[in-house]
């Protein structure tokens, strides 16, 4: 059985990470002034599946069990939050580009979510 606990911290941690990231990245391209048009696109894939990784890893981990389903739970709970985001805020976007998106979370997330589970790698300091 899925807690729900632990989804809603990996939904929560993927949202934190991709504000931290996009934050970042909007910073960079005003820094070295390069056009944002032609790039953000781009980025905005990146930097979303980067948090699927992280929040669908996380929330594996603090479960322990079942990797692939709390990846793949998080990764689409995740896309569809971003589908409603974009359909308040009259983002137009083809729908290819769409479904790559939400191809690449879920696999990003399914991925990460069986890693979080079998990481046994601690960190000691």
């Amino acid at each position: 059985m899925l807690k729900i606990t632990k989804i809603i911290f990996g939904i929560i941690c993927s949202f934190v990470f991709m504000i931290v990231l996009l934050s970042g990245s909007v910073f960079g391209i005003l820094k070295l002034g390069l056009p944002a048009c032609s790039i953000a696109g781009t980025i905005a894939m990146i930097c979303g599946a980067a948090a699927t990784i992280s929040g669908s890893f996380l929330s594996a981990r603090l479960a322990g069990k079942s990797g692939l389903l709390y990846g793949l739970v998080v990764s689409s709970i995740f896309s569809g939050v971003l589908i409603i985001l974009g359909l308040v805020f009259n983002v137009m976007l083809e729908p290819d580009v769409v479904v790559l998106r939400i191809t690449t979370f879920m696999i990003c997330g399914a991925l990460s979510g069986m890693l979080g589970v079998n990481h046994t790698q601690h960190i000691r300091f």
